[in-house]
């Protein structure tokens, strides 16, 4: 029952400094917390030992005065007058009822707590308007039991840096917070707990970097989490109950740099997360099991540096992911089967550095990829049978460093690829067959140090490349029958180093090459026959360091070279042969160290080069007649003739 006038009071500034309160509450009834004197403040204002009524100094005191009489107990009433007309018993709240006895009442504005002082100042409080932020400033704080009042925060509720606090128990009445409720840096805090009828947090969920805590039993009753709800850098929690009740997090879920936790548990009527979630740098983590009932992330999903997390049990439920799904250095995952409901992912899925990782049957569902598939350095990886129902990737697929990998059987069904295709660096894989639908790649292809691929005849469906083609450095290659089908390359044709490719004409149906030519290094390649088609070379033309190469005539169509024309170290390469046709070279023009060329007339059509032109170092060469040659053409740039020294007619 509240008995002081219902005036709102001002307080003057030295009543403030005689109490040594940090902040001074005006409370909504317009009653003053924590007056000097007063009889119903629950302290020992004159330190004699006794409390506010039970002090003789308060008998005179209005707070002190004999309750009115409201039963029938003493009444001189005739007998039988049990009602007491006129009494004040229907259940109302008048001033003189003896129900108003709890003081507890609203407070207008923010409060900050930072002494004992204020904890009894706000002890009344069973609404704060604004903001409570409880941090202790002098001696610590170690409970927060004078709050029991409290039901409700409007704003933000945050304890934080009290090294003395062991307990929440204080906030058992707390039912709502509008915005963040944070718990931070608590050092002695050792279980979160006693929060047990908190329904609602506006905003974030923080419970952070209080390094004794060992449980988090806090939030039985709490249903939902408006904001963020994180969890992290508590190095002593071991494990995550206590949100039985907890039906969706709007903003992002982080369950990071939790040292000891070995279980996340208590999580089990969690049906949806908005934002992200995030489980990383839990060096303890073995169960995810807590997360069964979990159907939607609308966010991103990360789930890395867990070393001893083994399997991803707990994910049964899950159906789809708005974002990324990156899965990467966790040493020990061994299978991805929680993830066997998982139909979409609005991203790109990355699996990456996963050391015991065998396969990724767990994505059997996944039938719907927004972004790129990246797999990379999973040492243990010998196939990628899950993701046989995929039939686009957006962005690019990326399949390298997997050193147990055999085969691509699991793509099966893919049929485009709107980025970049790169299957490097397996040295276990021997074929791309499981790439046997594919017709089309957006941007690069790069099938690139594969030491066991002898063909790609996997790749036989495949049409167009919208950007390079680079199939370099693998070493059991023999031919590029597979690609029969490739008419068009939009950027480069980069066929270099393999030391027992003897034949390119599985490229005979290419007619459009929109960048650079490069057969390089290639020392079996005897004939260009794969090229009979093309017509126009929109960079480069290199052909380099093919010891075996003896003429050039498959390019006898090519009429323009957009860039250079550049003709080295080719060994057995006697003459030009084949470049009858050719008319202008946009840039360079260096035919250099043939050791037995001995001739240059098929050049004799070509009438300009956009830049320099040299001929050097070809040993059978006549000076004279490569003198000749180029002084009959059209140099925008420098030429340069010499050391050619073979003989002359």
């Amino acid at each position: 029952m509240v008995r002081v006038p219902d005036v709102i009071a001002v307080i003057a500034r030295s009543w403030v400094w005689a109490l040594g309160l940090s902040a001074v509450l005006v409370l909504g009834s317009g009653c003053r917390v924590g007056e000097s004197g007063s009889c119903n403040d629950r302290a020992d204002n004159d330190a004699d030992g006794l409390f506010d009524c039970d002090d003789p100094d308060c008998q005179s005191e209005v707070d002190c005065a004999p309750a009115s009489d409201d039963d029938d107990s003493g009444d001189e009433e005739p007998e039988g007058d049990d009602d007491d007309s006129g009494d004040d018993d229907s259940g109302d709240d008048d001033v003189g009822d003896d129900d108003d006895s709890s003081g507890c009442v609203p407070c207008e504005g923010d409060l900050s707590v930072g002494t004992e002082a204020d904890l009894m100042a706000a002890s009344h409080c069973a609404s704060i308007e604004g903001s409570l932020w409880v941090e202790a400033v002098a001696a610590p704080l170690p409970d927060l039991s004078m709050l029991g009042c409290l039901e409700s925060v409007g704003s933000h509720l945050r304890i934080r840096d009290n090294p003395g606090l062991q307990t929440l128990e204080g906030l058992s009445a707390l039912t709502t917070v509008g915005g963040d409720l944070v718990v931070r840096n608590n050092s002695g805090l050792e279980a979160v707990t006693g929060l047990t009828t908190l329904v609602s947090v506006g905003g974030e969920l923080n419970v952070d970097g209080n390094g004794s805590v060992t449980s988090l039993d806090a939030f039985p009753a709490l249903s939902e989490v408006g904001g963020r709800l994180s969890i992290q850098n508590n190095d002593a929690l071991v494990t995550i109950s206590g949100f039985d009740a907890l039906v969706s997090v709007e903003g992002d879920l982080s369950i990071t740099g939790l040292a000891a936790l070995s279980q996340v548990e208590g999580l089990g009527a969690l049906a949806s997360v908005g934002g992200d979630l995030n489980l990383f740098q839990n060096d303890t983590l073995v169960g995810l099991t807590g997360l069964r009932g979990l159907q939607t992330v609308g966010g991103a999903l990360s789930i890395y540096l867990n070393p001893q997390l083994a399997s991803l049990a707990g994910f049964e439920g899950l159906e789809s992911v708005g974002g990324d799904l990156t899965m990467s250095d966790n040493e020990r995952l061994i299978e991805v089967d929680g993830l066997a409901s998982l139909v979409s992912i609005g991203g790109s899925l990355e699996i990456e550095e996963n050391d015991d990782l065998v396969d990724i049957d767990g994505f059997a569902g996944l039938q719907a990829l927004g972004g790129s598939l990246r797999i990379l350095y999973n040492h243990a990886l010998t196939q990628v049978d899950g993701l046989g129902q995929l039939e686009v990737v957006p962005q690019a697929l990326l399949v390298e460093g997997n050193l147990d990998l055999e085969h691509l059987a699991g793509f099966g069904s893919l049929v485009s690829v709107g980025g970049e295709l790169q299957v490097e660096d397996n040295i276990a894989l021997t074929t791309l067959d499981g790439l046997a639908a594919l017709v089309s790649v957006g941007g690069k292809l790069q099938i690139e140090d594969n030491g066991l691929v002898p063909h790609l005849d996997g790749l036989s469906a495949l049409e167009t490349v919208g950007g390079s083609v680079d199939i370099t450095d693998n070493d059991s290659l023999q031919d590029l029958d597979g690609l029969g089908s490739l008419s068009a390359i939009g950027a480069d044709l980069l066929i270099e180093d393999h030391i027992v490719l003897t034949s390119i004409a599985g490229l005979h149906s290419l007619h459009t090459v929109g960048g650079t030519v490069s057969i390089q290094g290639n020392d079996q390649v005897a004939s260009l026959d794969g090229l009979a088609a093309l017509s126009t070379v929109g960079g480069a033309l290199s052909i380099r360091y093919s010891d075996q190469l003896a003429d050039l005539g498959a390019l006898s169509g090519l009429t323009a070279v957009g860039g250079s024309v550049i003709l080295e170290g080719n060994d057995s390469l006697a003459n030009l042969s084949g470049l009858e046709a050719l008319d202008t070279i946009g840039a360079d023009l260096l035919v250099r160290s043939n050791a037995v060329l001995t001739s240059l007339s098929t050049l004799s059509d070509v009438t300009s080069v956009g830049q320099d032109l040299e001929f050097s170092d070809n040993l059978a060469l006549c000076q004279v007649d490569a003198e000749d040659v180029a002084a009959a053409i059209d140099v925008t740039g420098l030429t340069t003739v010499f050391g050619n020294n073979g003989p002359c007619p």
